[in-house]
């Protein structure tokens, strides 16, 4: 087969692979300890600057309190990473991250959602799991090494490498 044939009949694989590598991918990130969202931060960072995601755009942000958040997250976003228990700002009602996946919900927004927290109710967001929420990560030693795994594999389900179990 000449690179021509070659080319025409993979031209609909190739337009698609150019078009995901185009797309910016948006991910943000919610938790109200400085440290925690320095530490997520720059290990998502160190993710995305691997090889494996040459040639992709991604934009990260992130966010200590319910409100600045939940004003980002109504426009878009891709991969949310949120924290459960978010501190009062003192602008009205206090929205904590459980709000906040109430109104991804409400809104139809199609994002995968990692859930972080010291608090280790799983019954409390088990709630979401059937929807967008792809994983829990418990703060304690080793939540950062569970946390870029699961940002990882959903990265890759992203640019068409990897398929979440469970998911249409």
């Amino acid at each position: 087969m000449s690179f021509l044939c070659f080319l025409v009949y993979n031209l609909p694989v190739i337009k698609e692979i150019g078009e995901r590598r185009m797309k910016t991918i948006k991910i943000i990130t919610v938790e109200d300890d400085p440290y925690f969202l320095r530490i997520m931060n720059q290990s998502i960072r160190k993710l995305i600057d691997s090889p494996v995601f040459e040639g992709y755009t991604f934009e990260i942000k992130s966010f200590s309190t319910g409100h600045e958040a939940l004003e980002e997250v109504a426009v878009s976003v891709d991969i949310l990473v949120i924290d459960l228990v978010l501190p009062p700002t003192g602008k009205g009602k206090n929205i904590q991250g459980l709000d906040i996946l109430r109104e991804i919900e409400a809104r139809k927004r199609q994002c995968d959602i990692i859930v972080v927290s010291g608090e280790v109710n799983i019954e409390r967001v088990s709630v979401f799991f059937g929807n967008r929420v792809r994983g829990f990560v418990p703060k304690d030693e080793n939540m950062i090494n569970r946390l870029i795994r699961l940002v990882e594999v959903l990265l890759l389900k992203r640019i068409g490498c990897a398929e979440i179990p469970g998911q249409n």
